[in-house]
């Protein structure tokens, strides 16, 4: 009893009087949805992977090195057998270890199962800390359960099933802003601070562009927070921020100067932002639907054709039209509430048109000469040729 008094009063949503209604509902509702969108994924679970491409196959084999290093066959953070007999460190890695643990239970059942376990999981947990988020942020249940499916449904995250799995799971980006929430929340305990760091070092641990989203939003929450808040709260939320810090140097900042460091090797070209004018979406993909939509992309890749657009799946941006719909009615019901989180989509909206401002094919603007956009000036997304990936998710 006293554990649920603690968590029903921190805003962890894991009781409640109907049970079934709001926690068992939500796993069934998300587990079914995640064999459609992947379907035929669980079918062919032991035959076959989900993608055949590169990528995948490298995220396979990265997590047959988590296993090798859990046995003490290798090192967790560095392979001598890629580059043999001289090594590399998975430091530099696209994803982390976090994607292999969740490919662990499926191991036994072989490589197409180890890769398929992780990407149904990752696919499951989005949606459902997605919903978790919405709940915290007060919206109704089937509200929050829509928001789930917006997000799992996306264009981004349905992509990563081409084989990048760092798109297919990112929960930790709901759960940062939802522990960041409750952390501006006086009204909750303070230690939600070192909830926050504990899941920025998970997300760290997971992917660089999804530490470096969220480490954006979780600026962008702060910010706002302070400004919305009276100047006599702003001592107790500057010792919940001053929490955080000390918990963010402590966890993440080890890992992320090792990252650093790795990537500072000169044996290593990771620098690949100076490609990334090559993948700039124009400003006209922002409103036209999805040129890989099944039923309105023949409309769009008829229109960037006319107009000799080039378009591709690593610069294809659009925007949910029901999304933006919605995001206006809360706006204009619930000003202060969507404030900041309108301030997150104009900030991802803007780092996503990459280094040159195209309409219509035309060149308009040119934010940074050859350096890439404004990410790429920060060191992790230097070592990412498309760099509108960072805030498209």
């Amino acid at each position: 009893m006293l554990f649920k008094n603690v968590c029903t009063r921190n805003g962890l949503p894991f009781f409640s009087r109907s049970y079934s209604g709001q926690v068992l509902l939500p796993i069934i509702f998300f587990g079914f949805l995640t064999l459609a969108l992947t379907w035929p994924t669980a079918a062919n679970f032991t035959t076959g992977i989900v993608s055949q491409n590169a990528d995948a196959r490298h995220n396979l084999w990265v997590m047959w090195h988590f296993q090798q290093a859990l046995t003490g066959n290798q090192s967790l953070f560095y392979s001598s057998l890629l580059y043999y007999p001289v090594g590399i460190s998975m430091l530099v890695h696209g994803i982390g270890p976090v994607p292999s643990l969740l490919a662990l239970p499926f191991t036994p059942f072989g490589f197409e199962a180890t890769y398929n376990g992780a990407v149904l999981t990752g696919f499951f947990l989005t949606g459902y800390c997605t919903w978790l988020l919405a709940r915290a942020l007060g919206l109704d249940h089937l509200v929050a359960l829509f928001a789930g499916t917006m997000v799992i449904s996306s264009e981004m995250h349905l992509a990563g099933l081409l084989g990048h799995i760092e798109k297919i799971f990112f929960a930790f980006l709901p759960l940062v802003l939802l522990a960041c929430v409750h952390t501006l929340d006086l009204k909750r305990t303070r230690w939600w601070s070192i909830v926050v760091a504990l899941l920025l070092f998970l997300t760290l641990l997971t992917s660089g562009w999804q530490f470096l989203s969220a480490a954006i939003g979780i600026a962008l929450l702060i910010c706002t927070r302070f400004l919305v808040a009276p100047k006599g709260d702003w001592p107790a939320l500057l010792k919940r921020v001053g929490l955080f810090l000390v918990a963010a140097g402590i966890l993440v900042l080890p890992l992320l100067v090792a990252i650093l460091f790795a990537a500072r090797n000169p044996a290593l070209n990771i620098e690949y932002a100076n490609q990334s004018a090559n993948y700039s979406p124009d400003l006209i993909e922002f409103v036209l639907p999805s040129h890989f939509s099944m039923f309105w992309g023949g409309i769009s890749r008829s229109f960037l054709n006319a107009h000799k657009i080039h378009w591709a799946v690593e610069s294809a941006v659009s925007l949910s039209y029901v999304g933006i719909v919605l995001a206006l009615i809360g706006l204009a019901t619930q000003r202060k509430l969507a404030g900041p989180w309108l301030l997150i989509f104009v900030v991802a909206v803007l780092l996503s048109f990459g280094p040159t401002l195209k309409v219509v094919g035309s060149q308009v603007l040119d934010f940074i000469g050859n350096k890439g956009m404004l990410m790429a000036c920060l060191p992790m997304p230097r070592s990412n040729r498309i760099v509108e990936n960072f805030s498209r998710s």
